[in-house]
């Protein structure tokens, strides 16, 4: 009988001593914050320098965004300013000779 009842207590005391780190240890509930953080532009973000769970201040930057494509957009819309300004003259000039056909027609 004692052959019997000293393995089985160490087949017991082995398999609750396992070495099993994988079940939780603790249960309850965790409260979060989370905030919603926005960009004042838009583009492509090349930097993010942010670590989750940071401490923020007001205006501090994070991350940068490429504004080459609005760059480009500015550059585009001056050029068709440009040329609508050149177009604006010349209809001008068609004007002028508009009232002078049309009086030495009458």
């Amino acid at each position: 009988m004692k052959k019997i009842i000293i393995p089985t207590f160490l087949l017991v005391l082995l398999a609750g001593c396992s070495g099993r780190d994988d079940l939780s240890d603790a249960y309850g509930n965790f409260e979060t914050k989370e905030y919603l953080i926005s960009a004042e532009g838009s583009g492509k973000i090349l930097e993010l320098d942010l670590d989750e769970g940071a401490q923020l201040t007001a205006g501090q930057v994070v991350g940068l965004i490429d504004t080459i494509p609005l760059h480009l957009q500015i550059v585009q819309l001056k050029a068709r300013i440009k040329a609508i300004h050149a177009q604006k003259s010349g209809v001008r000039t068609q004007i002028e000779v508009q009232k002078t056909q049309k009086e030495t027609l009458l």
